[in-house]
């Protein structure tokens, strides 16, 4: 008996070494269609099937992780009556529990067999679900959940979504982050949805040195110019210097869409988003980082990975419904696409200043068919109802005709007409607290590849340049595009920290507020901290009213 524990024993620290130094791990991610019954436990149940025959599909292959999007074990019309029926209890990572072996754990039957699933087939399995978590005995609070088991089913780690949205049946997690370690040598940090463009938890992980990888699921609404799926992934690996494996729930006519495998040094693997429902397993093998990939002081140039055939044969990805986003506040400049050479510096009041260098060649007799502006923007931008985010923000983007408000629509053709000879973009941003990621959009909502993204650090600074690598016309993806830019995202803007009054739609930053319509400067010299004292709140009520009378005359 003692011999054949021995042997076992070393017989799983030899494949666990032969993992370890092999210089990439096999991956895959999901972009599932969730199957909506019209009755929650029904869909649960065929969803989990589907789920563990993609444990089964990916296993056969020698993939070693598998990520799940967001909301895909239930989609997304939930009722708060049915959570207690779609939810469980998930153990403690520090216990080392696998639901597949401890029956005398409160687990619901489809965490066990996912547990079940992942030791079955030696596989780490990460799965975003419905967490039940008891207050004191007295209720359930639901937290949006992703759960990771190891290839024994063990759960060894648990992340709860912070940056829930517009979600009023879930209670947003603390603010921690999570990661783990794995046989293989890579250690991942979590991310769910909307989390990649906060601090914390995004910009957190990436301070733990140790992290080269993450695993995110997300459940994303697209929205143009600025927040499609994939350009996001992609320009938060580029930019963060991290292969990331994402995840994302299929559900085109909502919006919600994207998927991909994006290395650290800025290459896809693979990235897919489809005009119809439609599920995909997407499997690569991704390099392994010995090291994080350092950004601060690089330039990373284009890709030399071909965007896979995948997207080839998707459904006509006009299908795919994407909301607009406002750009009133954005200080807008159109192009004048009868001059060849345009190099303009953009301003905003608050003296944040972008220049662009473009050449385009208008090839056709045929006025194109978009138009196109340079906007910038230094200042808070709603993510949605109940969040905001500090955004600096430097983009040429394509309109579908000449009003500021069509910039994030798109006509039922790709642009015609026009072909961008070099496009660049560059300026000098605060660097504290910021992450500046590159966004490009083509009009098949997949980033572009061919762009160059430097950054360059200096104290308390950082110089940021992107620019093409190669000419692009209405033939090429890059050319087809709705936004080519950065954008920073930051917690505190202009060096001072927001504050946010949902109730009352109030914005309250040091020398700024903002009501409404009604804009008083110069006024409030409080409310530097991070939640206003008596005095601020004072001061906000005697604004108010101002603002009030100032509105209505």
């Amino acid at each position: 008996m003692n011999n054949a524990f021995f042997y076992l024993f070393m017989l799983s620290v030899h494949f666990g070494c032969i993992f370890s130094i092999r210089d990439s791990y096999k991956a895959a991610v999901i972009e599932h269609s969730p199957a909506n019954t019209g009755n929650i436990h029904i869909s649960l149940a065929t969803n989990l099937r589907l789920y563990l025959e993609y444990v089964e599909q990916a296993a056969y292959q020698d993939v070693e992780i598998i990520v799940f999007p967001e909301d895909g074990l239930i989609g997304r019309n939930v009722r708060a009556s049915d959570l207690p029926h779609i939810s469980t209890v998930v153990p403690d990572p520090k216990d080392h529990i696998s639901p597949c072996l401890d029956r005398s754990g409160s687990y619901a039957s489809f965490l066990t067999e996912l547990s079940c699933a992942s030791k079955r087939h030696q596989i780490y399995a990460v799965v975003n679900l419905v967490e039940s978590v008891s207050n004191n005995g007295k209720y359930a609070v639901y937290h949006k959940t992703n759960v990771v088991f190891d290839r024994s089913g063990v759960v060894i780690s648990r992340y709860r979504e912070i940056n829930t949205h517009d979600e009023i049946n879930y209670v947003p997690g603390p603010d921690t982050i999570a990661a783990f370690s794995t046989d293989f040598g890579v250690t991942f940090g979590i991310l769910i949805s909307y989390d990649i463009i906060f601090k914390t938890p995004a910009l957190d992980l990436l301070q733990n040195e140790n992290i080269t990888d993450i695993v995110y699921s997300s459940a994303w609404v697209g929205q143009l110019p600025f927040y499609a799926s994939n350009s996001i992934q992609h320009g938060f690996s580029k930019s963060s210097g991290i292969n990331l494996l994402a995840a994302g729930l299929n559900d085109p006519a909502n919006g919600n869409g994207g998927s991909g495998i994006y290395l650290a040094d800025g290459r896809l693997l693979s990235t897919y988003v489809s005009g119809g429902k439609t599920s995909k397993l997407i499997i690569n093998n991704v390099p392994k980082l010995k090291l994080r990939y350092d950004v601060s002081n690089i330039c990373q140039g284009s890709s030399t990975f071909p965007i896979q055939p995948m997207n080839v044969e998707i459904p006509d990805i006009r299908l795919f419904y994407t909301l607009p986003t406002d750009l009133t506040n954005y200080t807008v400049k159109s192009l004048d696409l009868k001059n060849q050479k345009v190099f303009e510096t953009i301003c905003t009041s608050s003296d944040f200043c972008c220049s662009f260098n473009i050449s385009v060649n208008k090839y056709s007799p045929i006025w194109p068919n978009y138009n196109y502006k340079l906007v910038i923007y230094d200042g808070v931008s709603a993510v949605s109802s109940t969040k905001s985010i500090g955004l600096r923000n430097c983009a040429l983007v394509a309109c579908a005709n000449d009003s500021v408000e069509s910039c994030g629509e798109r006509n039922t053709v790709p642009p015609t007409g026009i072909n961008f000879l070099d496009i660049s973009i560059l300026g000098t941003f605060d660097k504290n607290n910021a992450n500046y990621m590159p966004i490009t959009t083509t009009y098949d909502l997949i980033p572009s590849t061919q762009y160059a993204f430097c950054q360059k650090t200096k104290k308390d600074e950082v110089d940021i340049i992107m620019y093409t690598t190669q000419e692009h016309d209405s033939l090429l993806t890059f050319d087809r595009k709705s936004v080519v830019g950065f954008v920073g995202y930051c917690d505190d803007n202009d060096g001072y920290r927001v504050w946010i009054d949902v109730k009352d739609e109030v914005i309250l930053r040091r020398n700024v507020v903002f009501k409404e319509e009604c804009l008083i400067k110069e006024k409030l010299d409080v409310c530097a901290s991070e939640e206003p004292d008596k005095e601020c709140l004072e001061t906000l009520v005697m604004l108010k009213k101002e603002c009030k009378s100032e509105v209505a005359s």
